[in-house]
C-alpha cells in the first residue's frame, strides 16, 4: 500500500512541476498537508528567495536545498532511509536545466514545456501536451507506467518556484488514469477555493480494488 501511495504522490508532484503559461498570476504556496482517511501522512514547507525560486523544501526531518549559479541549479539533501541526493542541473541561455551531473537529458517544446527526460540507461519519462497541460505521461522506467490526464477549465495558479524544469500546468487536474503492467488506477479530483481564487483543498479519490475507495485531501497556505 505506501508503494502505491508514493507512486501517486512522485506523478502528482512530477506532474505539478511541469507545464504553466508565464501569464497566469501565480502565488507561492508555503505549506502543504496531506491526509488520508483523516490521518495526516505529509506536511510540506517551501520557502524561497526574493525571484520567487524554490530555496528549501522541508517535511518533517528531511530538508532539501537548490544552490543558484547563473547557469547552475544544485539540489542538495536526504530523504529518510534514501542515500544523499547531490544533482547539478546545468541551465542553457533561456534557465532551463538542459542536462545534470547523473547525466540525464532534459528536453523542451517552443513553449518551454518539459516534453521528455532520458536516462542514461536509455530509459525514460515523457510527455504530451496540450492547450498549455501535460496530457499524458509516460514512465518508462522499470516497467512502463502512463498517465492520462484531463482538466478543468479553472487555472492552475499555484507556484512551487522550480522554474528552471520548466513551465508548470495551465490548468487544474480533473481526473487522472494511471496504468501500471494490468493494474489501472483512477483518481478524479476535487477543489476548494479561498476568497483569492487559489486552491485551499484538493480531494482526490482512488479506487484500488472494487468496492473500495481511498480519500486523500490536500491543504494549501500561501505567501
Amino acid at each position: 500500500m505506501k508503494k502505491i501511495f508514493l507512486f501517486v504522490a512522485i506523478a502528482i508532484l512530477f506532474l505539478q512541476f511541469s507545464v504553466q503559461k508565464a501569464e497566469t498570476v501565480k502565488y507561492r504556496i508555503k505549506k502543504k498537508t496531506s491526509e488520508i482517511h483523516g490521518q495526516v501522512f505529509s506536511e510540506v514547507e517551501y520557502f524561497y528567495d526574493l525571484k520567487g525560486r524554490i530555496l528549501t523544501q522541508i517535511e518533517g526531518p528531511d530538508t532539501m536545498r537548490f544552490i543558484y549559479d547563473h547557469d547552475t541549479v544544485w539540489q542538495k539533501g536526504k530523504y529518510t532511509g534514501l542515500p544523499t541526493m547531490e544533482v547539478k542541473y546545468v541551465l542553457n541561455s533561456a534557465g532551463l536545466a538542459v542536462t545534470d551531473n547523473l547525466k540525464k537529458v532534459y528536453m523542451y517544446d517552443e513553449n518551454n514545456f518539459l516534453i521528455s527526460s532520458i536516462y542514461p540507461n536509455g530509459n525514460f519519462i515523457s510527455h504530451t501536451i496540450s492547450d498549455g497541460d501535460i496530457i499524458s505521461t509516460t514512465f518508462a522506467l522499470q516497467g512502463r507506467q502512463v498517465i492520462d490526464c484531463t482538466f478543468y477549465p479553472d487555472p492552475d495558479n499555484s507556484d512551487l518556484g522550480q522554474g528552471f524544469l520548466g513551465n508548470q500546468n495551465t490548468h487544474l487536474v480533473k481526473m487522472e488514469v494511471v496504468t501500471r503492467d494490468d493494474n489501472t488506477d483512477t483518481l478524479k479530483y476535487t477543489y476548494k477555493f479561498d476568497k483569492l481564487g487559489r486552491v485551499a483543498k484538493s480531494t482526490y479519490v482512488r479506487q484500488p480494488s472494487p468496492g473500495i475507495f481511498d480519500t486523500t485531501t490536500v491543504s494549501y497556505s500561501y505567501y
